[in-house]
């Protein structure tokens, strides 16, 4: 496409309607948002195909804020005892890489990565008194880590896996071969 026809295609159409579909193909992304999120980037500055838009330092924010809120639900989502049983479901393992990986994002666009941690550790506190109560029903696939990976999460979160929840051990993944 030629570089008049591009101008002239993304003046008939609203530059806000472009990044509004790339927000919501970034906020609703699979399990691993950062890729949706540089996809967007792409499409709306560099694509060929898309606008070639620049930016501003809102827009980017605003895309940014979509990848994280994605983070959050899948953490979320792997946290919550009532998905155990549903194909949606991945475990605690998978929550602990997705934690990993939000900082990561967090610390590559340079924003605060602290924002979602206590709601994060509240569910997770929900999550291993849940496992406490109901021992016999979670063997094996729900805590499918091992304990000093589940003990360090629980750090990172600030919430120490001491007292009760050391009986959890026995129910992770290193103590089920």
């Amino acid at each position: 496409m030629a570089l008049v026809d591009k101008v002239v295609c993304s003046l008939s159409f609203n530059v806000d309607e472009f990044i509004e579909n790339e927000w919501y193909a970034v906020r609703y992304s699979g399990e691993i948002p950062e890729i949706a999120y540089h996809s967007a980037l792409y499409f709306l500055s560099a694509s060929a195909e898309g606008p070639g838009l620049t930016l501003s330092k809102r827009q980017l924010l605003w895309l940014q804020d979509a990848a994280a809120a994605r983070y959050e639900d899948i953490i979320l989502r792997d946290l919550e005892p009532a998905n155990i049983a549903k194909t949606i479901y991945r475990g605690v393992a998978r929550a602990i890489c997705n934690y990993e990986r939000y900082h990561q994002f967090c610390w590559r666009q340079g924003r605060p990565a602290g924002r979602a941690k206590k709601l994060i550790a509240s569910s997770f506190k929900a999550f291993l008194d849940y496992h406490l109560a109901h021992p016999a029903e979670n063997r094996g696939k729900s805590l499918n880590c091992s304990f000093a990976d589940l003990q360090n999460y629980g750090k990172r979160l600030g919430v120490p896996l001491t007292g009760p929840y050391l009986l959890l051990e026995a129910l992770c993944e290193d103590a089920n071969p």
